[in-house]
């Protein structure tokens, strides 16, 4: 198993960074490497969401379940198929007007995947990863006008 967490601090209110990472269609704008995101029905536990990702230079397609759901608070996908198992989990905590942004990514079964590639090689890419989504999100939000005109 491996796991990797990153988290940021945006410069906007929980509900406004909520109502955009939740907007399915942002999804392939903020990750670096999904190239498809679609939600086969409204975001909301039990939603199954069909993807691609680009793994190390493959594209790999899969399905994954909503396994948690809370608004504003956070949400949870798990692989149902896919070549290799991961959940992948963000979560929000709103801090004096601003809001903290977890992500957290979980592989199993790491070498049927990726071979003789290390775990800990595998760990810092997913950092690497989830920290650039993170700076995406960061950048996309607060470039949309503050709510209120602030």
């Amino acid at each position: 198993m491996a796991q990797a967490q990153e988290q940021i601090l945006i410069n906007r209110p929980v509900e406004q960074v909520w109502g955009f990472h939740s907007d399915p269609t942002n999804i392939p704008r903020i990750s670096v490497n999904t190239t498809r995101y679609e939600p086969k029905g409204p975001m909301a536990l039990g939603c199954r969401i069909i993807g691609a990702t680009k793994v190390i230079g493959k594209t790999v397609e899969w399905e994954a379940d909503v396994v948690e759901y809370a608004p504003q608070r956070g949400y949870r996908l798990r692989s149902v198929v896919a070549p290799l198992q991961w959940e992948l989990a963000y979560s929000y905590r709103p801090i004096q007007g601003k809001t903290m942004v977890i992500a957290e990514q979980t592989a199993f079964g790491l070498s049927g995947f990726f071979g003789r590639i290390s775990e800990k090689f595998i760990v810092m890419r997913y950092r690497r990863d989830l920290s650039k989504n993170l700076a995406n999100l960061k950048q996309m939000v607060e470039d949309l006008p503050a709510p209120g005109g602030q």
